[in-house]
């Protein structure tokens, strides 16, 4: 089975949404140096193991699976794996660390809890996840819940952010690039350029 990524980060309509602030960072609980690439390929392992017939792992980032062109497009650092098992679709998340890797291993250990849940009390993963896990009434296709960037206004590329951005996002992603281009005249004007467009539409 083939996992799909999306964006923007999903999460369940009546979720609480965590303040930066209270997010936590424990290394101690997760592998050394653990990047995001190193936790995609736990989260795929475990679903892998799952009999799903559909998943999709949500982000703020852009091409998640390329370190290249990996763009955050929000500053919400959560993951969200919505899978399809048995006709019934579930949404799990994870928004409490305050890297997007934590949060990615995290999901797989949820998984892998359910699954060793399943093996020792024969108890279905169906069943399991009806019980703990939100359900989406209806299976939007992947295609709609993700988005074309040929379809993005170009201030949008310049910064990296998406249409559910905000401006209080776009601003959190300006400082960021901005730091990485310091030395670059050129970038740094797009980038005020962009910043200002920004302002104008998400104000």
């Amino acid at each position: 089975m083939e996992i799909k990524f999306s964006t923007p980060f999903k999460l369940p309509a009546n979720w609480k949404r965590k303040g930066l602030s209270s997010l936590k960072n424990d290394q101690t609980l997760f592998p050394r140096n653990l990047t995001i690439d190193e936790a995609l390929r736990y989260l795929a392992d475990e679903i892998n193991h799952l009999q799903a017939s559909a998943a999709t792992v949500f982000t703020n980032y852009e091409f998640i699976t390329s370190p290249r062109l990996r763009k955050q497009v929000g500053i919400q650092t959560g993951a969200s794996l919505q899978i399809k098992i048995d006709g019934h679709v579930f949404l799990l998340v994870c928004d409490s660390w305050s890297l997007l890797e934590q949060n990615i291993y995290s999901l797989h250990l949820i998984i892998r809890s359910y699954r060793n849940i399943e093996q020792y009390t024969g108890m279905p993963m169906k069943t399991l996840l009806s019980q703990h896990c939100d359900v989406v009434k209806e299976d939007v296709s992947n295609e709609a819940l993700s988005y074309s960037t040929s379809n993005l206004p170009q201030w949008m590329l310049d910064l990296g952010i998406g249409p559910s951005a905000t401006l209080e996002d776009a601003h959190a992603i300006y400082r960021y690039r901005a730091k990485s281009v310091s030395d670059d005249e050129n970038a740094i004007l797009e980038l005020n350029i962009a910043m200002d467009k920004a302002k104008m539409y998400l104000s």
